[in-house]
């Protein structure tokens, strides 16, 4: 992944810790989510994790999905661990991502198996890679009100499991902007510890020059609404990109990863419209996908400045849902070529300005 200011990001929530005002007498805990399907770190990424004082890792080690076309749910294939790095100073979340289809066609039987298999696969990995002391097991399920019932019973037959084998292990869920503020409507999990995820707040399906990732005032217009929460949560921010592919009626293709403005803004292939949105004046391809004249592509990518501005807002409104006296500030996701761009100094300076 390319961004060019991913590292100003990182390095603001880092400062963040050591602000006035309302952070003050909380401890932040600083973390970075790892989302890809092969988990490797050498010893210039342990370096810079420690430099950054990273202290806890959130590992997606498997998903379980469902195949519209057949009709059944299935697992995918487990992380690959690379190498077996030392993890011994982090503390390993790991991170189970379940489609909400799942949920939703399953029995409550079925839902047990769920439960009880997710508990004995996550311990397999654990115990195959030497990761001891795990304290949080973290489920990643964009429920509906619709079945909210099943997904509470899925995690209330999980939390048990997890409790008979160790009592410290705590539960979390991750929790969108509309099942915080409509928490009557969607119900509140049954957790210990909630991951708010203040992005993705507009439909990226949507043939629109809004950004589908982040929308600030989308985003304070859901707040006008915000009671107190009854879980306490943590949050994640995004330092990812990617363009939303439209063909010339303006429907939805599909997505391409990892792209960001600086990626086509000097290709001859595309034009930029006043909206915001690329027109592609010829034939051409962009990792690997193929695009027809007359398409249209949609960036959305997370600048400096609007990161600061979710966090400047989010800290003024935290009282809603912050309500332990230590949090965990994260990253989503982690990516050796984020830090490539950047040195040392930079790196420092950037640090020194909160």
């Amino acid at each position: 992944m390319k961004f060019l200011k991913t590292i100003f990001i990182i390095s603001l929530l880092i400062a963040l810790s050591c602000t006035n005002g309302d952070w003050s007498g909380s401890k932040t805990v600083n973390a970075f989510y790892f989302w890809e399907r092969t988990f490797s770190l050498d010893t210039s990424d342990m370096t810079y994790l420690h430099e950054l004082e990273i202290q806890k890792i959130y590992i997606r080690l498997f998903d379980i999905r469902w195949d519209r076309y057949k009709k059944k749910t299935f697992i995918t294939p487990m992380i690959n661990i690379i190498n077996n790095p030392d993890l011994s100073s982090f503390e390993v979340v790991p991170v189970i991502f379940i489609m909400p289809e799942v949920i939703q066609t399953a029995t409550k039987n079925k839902l047990r198996q769920f439960a009880l298999k997710i508990f004995q696969k996550v311990n397999r990995i654990m115990m195959k890679h030497s990761i001891a002391d795990v304290r949080e097991f973290q489920i990643d399920c964009d429920w509906r009100p619709s079945f909210k019932e099943k997904y509470f019973y899925f995690l209330n037959e999980l939390e048990k499991i997890i409790k008979e084998a160790d009592p410290e292990i705590n539960l979390s869920a991750t929790i969108r902007i509309f099942q915080l503020i409509y928490k009557k409507t969607a119900g509140v999990p049954p957790v210990s510890i909630g991951m708010l995820m203040p992005y993705n707040l507009s439909p990226v399906h949507k043939y629109s020059p809004v950004n589908s990732i982040m929308d600030l005032k989308l985003l304070k217009k859901y707040f006008r609404n915000v009671s107190m929460y009854p879980v306490s949560l943590d949050i994640v921010l995004p330092v990812f990109s990617w363009a939303a592919h439209f063909d010339p009626d303006k429907r939805f293709i599909g997505l391409i990863k990892n792209i960001r403005n600086e990626d086509i803004r000097t290709n001859k292939a595309f034009i930029q419209q006043k909206s915001g949105l690329y027109k592609i004046n010829k034939e051409t391809t962009l990792s690997d996908i193929k695009l027809l004249e007359d398409d249209t592509l949609r960036i959305d990518e997370v600048t400096f400045k609007d990161c600061l501005k979710m966090v400047k807002f989010l800290k003024k409104k935290r009282k809603y849902f912050m309500k332990n006296d230590h949090y965990t500030v994260s990253i989503f996701y982690y990516n050796r070529r984020i830090i490539e761009r950047f040195t040392h100094g930079e790196r420092k300076k950037i640090k020194k300005l909160y």
